[in-house]
């Protein structure tokens, strides 16, 4: 399977688009505290006001193998700066 590097937002939208009608029945029925969350995420990211921990949050619970999530830090090497 290819991956492809998206922004927590970016990704969240591709979920929304791809899986979400596939849980949301599901959790409707199961949990509805945990299905107003759900909803709250992909709402908030469509709206531009997700966080990484949130679309992190979602994308593992209920992304499956679709999706990956890691977090990166890149520091400069070579010339020190202070």
């Amino acid at each position: 399977m290819q991956y492809e590097t998206m922004t927590a937002r970016q990704a969240v939208i591709h979920f929304s688009k791809n899986k979400y009608q596939g849980i949301l029945p599901v959790l409707k029925d199961l949990d509805k505290k945990e299905y107003n969350r759900v909803r709250k995420v992909v709402h908030d990211a469509v709206i531009g006001r997700i966080s990484d921990k949130r679309a992190k949050m979602l994308l593992e619970k209920y992304g499956g193998d679709t999706y990956r999530v890691a977090v990166n830090f890149e520091v400069a090497v070579g010339e020190a700066t202070q």
